[in-house]
């Protein structure tokens, strides 16, 4: 994993639910959160799940269809 200085995050963009969890320090994934999206991702809802991005944050997205 590469070091940084920011938060990074896991999302799975499933067909019903959005998934995401935060990855601490050592790797290890934090509580996983679920928000449906039926037509489309709620942006404003997800800014409040996972906070506003700063410099130097990830996420890793994953999506299988």
């Amino acid at each position: 994993m590469t070091a940084t200085t920011g938060q990074q995050w896991l999302l799975d963009l499933g067909n019903t639910r959005c998934k995401c969890a935060r990855l601490d320090a050592a790797g290890g994934r934090g509580e996983v959160l679920a928000m449906p999206h039926r037509d489309g991702i709620d942006v404003d809802l997800l800014r409040a799940t996972v906070g506003p991005a700063a410099m130097g944050d990830i996420a890793w997205l994953a999506s299988v269809a």
